[in-house]
């Protein structure tokens, strides 16, 4: 019984560890609109929406490695010639194994999740880390009293 609850992860779901509400951005925005946004917000990422549907993702870092080392100008450069485009996004009753899954391998950092076309979430590694710290420490619990 003991390796059974340490081998099984318990199966949580998108909509469980997704930060909503997203945060968004215009794809026709300057990078200036979007450093505004991400301060204005104090978020890390936006999302770059598209009439209202996911075109990408436009982090801090994006703009500190793509603008602020490369001395291009954020009042010219537009976020849709910086930001990440979305490899795949992932419904809210997608389960998080598989989403952590498909981020190792594709590098990712971030995804989105999204509800018939619109965008209802996003989840980080961060998330992720947290939902299986979270998860460590319940079996760490049950086996103390096993």
């Amino acid at each position: 019984m003991k390796n059974l609850l340490i081998m099984n992860e318990t199966k949580k779901t998108a909509a469980e560890i997704m930060n909503k509400p997203v945060v968004t951005v215009r794809i026709n925005a300057t990078v200036d609109e979007a450093i505004h946004r991400l301060q204005e917000k104090h978020v890390n990422c936006l999302v770059v929406e598209d009439a209202g549907l996911a075109a990408g993702l436009i982090s801090r870092e994006d703009i500190l490695y793509k603008v602020v080392t490369k001395k291009v100008n954020p009042h010219k450069r537009k976020v849709h010639n910086l930001m990440t485009d979305l490899d795949m996004h992932f419904s809210p009753n997608s389960d998080v194994r598989i989403i952590r899954s498909f981020m190792l391998r594709a590098d990712e950092d971030r995804t989105v999740v999204t509800a018939e076309g619109r965008i209802v979430g996003l989840i980080s590694m961060g998330d992720i880390f947290r939902h299986i710290s979270a998860e460590m420490a319940l079996r760490r619990g049950i086996e103390k009293t096993i």
